[in-house]
């Protein structure tokens, strides 16, 4: 017999309590979308696994991400 989920957690960073609360948690497909990351980055950043966070730059160059300790990384055909 299967029981009935109760409640479900989703964990994310502190800094992004604000954009939630207003916008609602986004799917990653959104959140790249709303940054403007171009083929073929944001296929790779949907479709690999990110050990380390990756902060979208909204409203800024489009296209740009940096890794959780601020360093933009190159890949072919974009920024991840």
């Amino acid at each position: 017999m299967r029981r009935r989920i109760e409640r479900l957690y989703h964990l994310a960073e502190a800094d992004n309590l604000a954009s939630i609360l207003n916008h609602g948690l986004m799917s990653t497909e959104r959140l790249i979308r709303l940054a403007e990351i171009s083929e073929p980055a944001s296929t790779t950043l949907l479709r690999t696994h990110r050990p380390d966070n990756v902060r979208l730059r909204m409203g800024g160059d489009p296209g740009s991400a940096t890794d959780a300790a601020g360093r933009s990384r190159r890949c072919a055909g974009g920024w991840l």
